[in-house]
């Protein structure tokens, strides 16, 4: 995924963790692949992050030398401040979860929903793997409708973010 859509994962990347002045506070931007690969990005320690696409890759492909270089870890390792990657399976990064939501285009609109402080919310591309569908309904997520156009996880990203905003606003008035 990484290699093949370079694009799709930096845009979530600065979709998640930039505002127009700067790194978004209080986020955890957790991106899994099926490697099992964990790529985190937590804005609170994270510095000179780039809203181009090169920079943000750049990290990527250190991961991936170091995941090649080193296949059989399976702890955490920082790559830089704010920046840590481990192997671990999606079930095993959810299971003992509570607060989730995940997008799904049958699931309820977004501004009929209001988040709690803390929560995990999954956005798949290109799809949901039956067997991690099944688990997030054991564990009670909630399906999530975001958008009726956009599919992209940096489009999602960006509406999510938004209404998060707009919605922590809200709170402190």
């Amino acid at each position: 995924m990484i290699n093949k859509f370079p694009y799709i994962v930096s845009s979530s990347v600065y979709s998640a963790l930039l505002v127009s002045h700067g790194i978004r506070s209080h986020v955890k931007l957790m991106l899994h692949f099926n490697d099992p690969l964990c790529v985190v990005f937590n804005s609170d320690r994270l510095r000179n992050l780039r809203p181009d696409m090169q920079s943000t890759i750049g990290f990527f492909r250190k991961v991936l030398s170091l995941n090649f270089r080193y296949r059989g870890f399976r702890g955490e390792t920082v790559l830089t401040p704010g920046v840590s990657y481990s192997k671990v399976d999606l079930s095993n990064l959810i299971r003992n979860s509570s607060n989730i939501f995940f997008n799904d285009d049958k699931g309820i609109w977004i501004d009929k929903v209001h988040f709690p402080k803390h929560f995990k919310f999954i956005i798949f591309y290109p799809f949901v793997d039956s067997n991690v569908l099944q688990l997030l309904i054991k564990l009670n997520a909630k399906p999530i409708k975001i958008a009726s156009k956009y599919k992209l996880p940096g489009a999602l990203l960006t509406i999510l973010s938004n209404y998060l905003d707009k919605q922590e606003v809200k709170c402190d008035d």
